[in-house]
């Protein structure tokens, strides 16, 4: 995460968004490289500052492999995202 933008909206509130990037190595020569922000939310107890709240928008996943790179597209990502959960139920 890197590129913060916190704006404090009170005394002991704040809202924040944090830029990301992420690589996720699923085996050799598999990679996934994501791009999104993280929008958060945040509260100051007792003079610490913690996360309330945290949601995380993705707008790009590519797979990266030696040989080709490929955009996955949000309609895949949700077909995908669906077969995993009832995979995982079983």
């Amino acid at each position: 995460m890197h590129a913060p933008e916190i704006e404090l909206t009170s005394a002991t509130t704040a809202r924040g968004v944090w830029a990301l990037q992420d690589v996720v190595r699923f085996g050799p020569g598999v990679t996934l490289v994501g791009y999104g922000h993280y929008h958060e939310t945040y509260e100051n107890v007792a003079g610490q500052w913690l996360i309330k709240s945290s949601k995380l928008t993705r707008l790009r996943e590519d797979i990266v492999t030696p040989v080709c790179s490929l955009y996955i597209s949000k309609r895949i990502r949700r077909v995908a995202g669906k077969l995993a959960t009832r995979f995982l139920e079983r």
